[in-house]
Formats: C-alpha cells, structure tokens, sequence
C-alpha cells in the first residue's frame, strides 16, 4: 500500500512541475510583450489568488465547528438535535415555524430539513459545476485551470457550509482542501476515458466530420468535462459532510466514480444540448464565414462554439448555464 501512495504522490508532485511551468510561461508571454504588460499580469494573478483562493479560505474557516458526522451509534440523536438548531436558523421564517412542535427534533423533520437544503445546494452546486465546464474547457492553460479550478472549489465550499450553517473540523476541513487540492492536479484516466465516450456519444450526428477543428472542440469539451467532474466530487464529498449522521468509516463520505459522472452528466444536460445545436449550425453554414472564423480563431474554436450557444435564438432562456455563458462573452 505504501508504495502506490507514494507514486500517487510522485504523480503529484509531478503535475506540480506542469503547473508551475505553464505558470513560468505565462509569465513570460506577458513580459515579451511589454515590461508594464508583464508586470500587469503578474499583478492580476497575485490579486485574483487572494481574491478567489486565499479570502474564501479564510471565511470557511471563521464558520462554527457544527457538521461533522458521527461514528458512534450512540451520539446520532445529539448530533441530530445540533444539526436541526443549526439548520432552523437558515430555514426557519414566519411561514414555516409551525414547524416547531413535540417532534421538532425528530428523524423526519430532519429529512424536511434536509431536503429543503439539498434543493438551495443544489443550485450552488450547479451554478459552480457548470463554471468550471465552460471557463476551463476556454482557458487551454494549465495554470488558468488550476486557479479556476481553485477558485471555484473554495467558493463553492464556503457557500455550502454556509447554506448548513457551519462547517466541519479542522481536521475534516482539511481533507476537503485536499480533494480541492487534488482536483486542481489531477483528472484520472478512468473519468477522461467516460467523459470522451459520453461527449462523443451526445454529441454524435451524421456530418461531425464536416466540423473545422473537431479534434480541438472535442479535448477541450473533455478538458471541461473532466474538470467538472472534479468539482463534482469535492460538492458531494462537501455535502455528506453536512448531511449524513452517521458513518461507519470516512470511506462513506466519498461517492463513486459512476455517482460523480452521473450527477456530472445530469448538471451539464442542457449544456450538450446547446453545445449540440451550436455544431449542428456549423455543419448547416454554406456562407463559409463560420469556417472562416474558425480558420482565423484556431487557437480556440470551442470559444466559438459556446458564442454561437449564447446567441442562438433557441437557446435563450433565463437558465443558470445560460448566464454563465453571457458573463463570460460579456463585452
């Protein structure tokens, strides 16, 4: 067992060096252009770490110690009760305080609870999921995905613990900005491999071929895929924090890898479906102006494809993936 953690760990260490590298790069790119510009980019970077990594952090951590599950049998009815005042104080209005009553500490006003919770968090989680799918599907940079990655993982967190009103221990807290940590440095063979499969099987439709620079369209929807899926673990990880009483093991905590690709899928549905529509009218162009555009925008035609999701009309809804989308092409 040792010796598979430490080539875990080697791996690790070496996606480390692919960072920092693409980091050095940036860099780099930004002084050649223009001393002031470098120093500009060097700024930014500094400010956007603090701003979406380190400020987040910081606010996880001033939360009340309130969430952790038990192992002990005999603890569920107390942690119940502490789980139920914590949660009331979100929940609870003048509407909805009929709700106290002899049974107010019972297993099935928790479930309410619960279930009332699981509903907002499944916003949260999906408003940050399908970020992380778009922005890091664009970026092509190595270390713009770690900080997305980063910055929406830390976000993300923090708004979940603060729909449960509190957070977990410090030693729990600690495994959570692991798994944040860890999804910044890896994407696994095994949900790279799901993710091309089921890209390609959504997306299918005869004259694909047709399309200027599948092969890049389609890495870099497995890039934001795969990236999304990462998210994914760390909302639902985050989540059985807050809502299960009782574990055998911490084991029961982390889902499985079917489980976080199902929930990925079913959160990025209606993403598909534009990002379908968006190839089919590429496929249909006989002006020769979308595979003009694409010629000359080769560095990013995913970037074009999502454009086109924002703009077609048949797409235009109020939904969450579709505001994400006008705030990333705001001009």
């Amino acid at each position: 067992m040792k010796i598979f953690k430490r080539i875990f760990y080697f791996i690790l260490s070496f996606s480390i060096y692919f960072i920092i590298k693409e980091l050095i790069l940036l860099v780099q790119f930004s002084f050649s252009i223009h001393q002031y510009f470098g120093w500009l980019t060097v700024l930014l970077l500094s400010v956007s770490v603090i701003y979406f990594v380190l400020i987040p952090m910081i606010k996880i951590i001033s939360l009340p110690k309130t969430l952790e599950p038990t192992a002990d049998k005999n603890q569920i009815d107390t942690l119940r009760k502490k789980r139920i005042d914590s949660y009331s104080k979100r929940l609870l209005s003048d509407k909805n305080k009929s709700i106290i009553d002899e049974n107010f500490y019972s297993e099935e006003n928790y479930n309410k609870l619960i279930e009332d919770l699981k509903i907002k968090s499944s916003l949260i989680k999906k408003r940050y999921i399908t970020n992380t799918f778009y922005s890091t599907a664009i970026s092509q940079n190595g270390f713009l995905d770690a900080l997305l990655i980063l910055s929406n993982g830390f976000k993300m967190v923090k708004e979940i613990f603060e729909l449960f009103n509190g957070r977990v221990n410090n030693r729990d807290l600690l495994k959570i900005f692991k798994n944040i940590y860890f999804s910044m440095l890896i994407g696994g063979s095994e949900g790279v491999e799901y993710a091309s499969e089921e890209i390609f099987r959504k997306l299918a439709f005869d004259g694909l071929n047709k399309i200027p620079f599948a092969d890049k369209i389609f890495s870099s929807l497995t890039d934001g895929f795969v990236n999304a899926s990462l998210i994914t673990r760390v909302a639902i990880i985050t989540e059985n924090y807050c809502t299960m009483l009782y574990i055998k093991s911490p084991k029961d905590l982390n889902p499985t890898i079917k489980a976080i690709n199902h929930s990925t899928k079913i959160i990025l549905n209606d993403v598909f479906e534009k990002v379908k529509k968006s190839l089919l009218s590429i496929t249909k162009d006989k002006t020769g102006k979308l595979l003009s555009y694409s010629l000359t925008k080769a560095y990013s035609p995913i970037k074009y494809v999502f454009e086109l999701a924002k703009t077609n009309p048949e797409n235009e809804d109020n939904s969450s993936d579709n505001g994400i989308l006008k705030r990333l092409f705001r001009k």
